[in-house]
């Protein structure tokens, strides 16, 4: 098969620039919202991620063809975030599930360097 990458901001310009359910798998790195930067700046929170990553996971559903799959990397930190995706009751339920769109198939915990812990998702 055929590997097209595409680098693309969800969050602006209406989503992804594609069509819907043109993509047969997906792989990303999600922004991990703890990664501290040069001159102590940090990309994104967690907190934000609250709202971020339903978004994310919406929008990769949609492009993303029945029966596709979908590998995302994020911080350890975002275990709560990605666990309220994908349930319908409890305290951090703020959206709609995203049960009917996508089911987690493996969550591996990993450790990327001294500091960082992250999971790797397939959907």
């Amino acid at each position: 098969g055929r590997v097209q990458l595409l680098r693309a901001n969800v969050g602006l310009h209406g989503g992804l620039p594609l069509p819907d359910a043109c993509v047969q798998r997906l792989m990303t790195d999600l922004p991990f919202g703890t990664a501290e930067w040069q001159r102590g700046t940090q990309f994104g929170s967690v907190d934000g991620n609250r709202t971020l990553y339903p978004s994310l996971l919406a929008e990769f559903a949609r492009v993303t063809q029945v029966g596709g799959r979908a590998v995302l990397l994020t911080d350890l930190a975002n275990t709560p975030v990605m666990r309220a995706c994908f349930t319908k009751s409890g305290e951090e339920d703020d959206g709609p599930s995203l049960r009917s769109a996508w089911t987690m198939e493996h969550r591996r915990t990993v450790r990327l360097s001294v500091k960082t812990d992250a999971c790797i998702y397939v959907l």
